[in-house]
């Protein structure tokens, strides 16, 4: 569904907080992860979108050293430019982008984020607008994602855009998933039917 969202009418202060003025809405979590409490805000500027997410309930469970950021607690932010959706069903070449940032470690933790195009690792992402808050039961992440962030020369979202955000529980113990040794479970934000050529990837569609 389309929604209007709020503009900011000055630059963000970056600081791990919510940006004062916004309203913080809840995401209902999965069923494998119920003691967490998600909850997100978004908006826009001529600078770009912005959007936090912040997750507690339980301490942070990070990725193992040598799987992806996704493997521990993180949070994935999907951004589409126009939000304009391809006839193929494919993501466009440009302006589309997936954001994958693991929940700090601490508040000294040095920022890890990464970039993934169709599910595919795209390098990492280095942005000086993005900031993460550590908590004793969870963390945040603030992000203002721009142009240069999307390989876009110039991005004014004052029309349509889309977004949307996915948020990765980590538990140690036995890991439903194969690459990952604490892959629990993940919620979206919001998700429609799948059709080809999705094959059940739940970040495809």
């Amino acid at each position: 569904p389309c929604e209007r969202l709020p503009r900011l009418n000055r630059e963000p202060n970056l600081d791990g907080e919510v940006e004062c003025g916004l309203s913080l809405l809840t995401l209902p979590t999965a069923a494998g992860a119920a003691e967490r409490a998600v909850q997100y805000a978004a908006a826009y500027s001529d600078a770009g979108l912005y959007l936090f997410v912040r997750v507690q309930g339980a301490p942070v469970t990070p990725h193992a050293a040598d799987q992806p950021l996704f493997c521990g607690d993180a949070v994935e932010l999907f951004v589409d430019a126009d939000g304009v959706l391809d006839p193929s069903g494919s993501y466009q070449s440009s302006g589309i982008l997936q954001f994958v940032v693991a929940a700090p470690r601490s508040n000294a933790a040095e920022i890890e984020a990464a970039k993934f195009l169709q599910g595919k690792p795209f390098g990492p992402w280095v942005s000086t607008a993005l900031k993460v808050a550590s908590f004793p039961d969870g963390y945040a992440i603030e992000a203002l994602i721009d142009a240069a962030d999307l390989g876009l020369w110039s991005w004014q979202p004052a029309g349509k855009l889309g977004f949307d955000l996915a948020v990765d529980f980590a538990a140690v113990g036995p890991a439903a998933d194969p690459i990952c040794s604490s892959a629990r479970t993940q919620t979206f934000l919001r998700i429609a039917p799948q059709e080809p050529p999705c094959a059940g990837q739940p970040w495809c569609d």
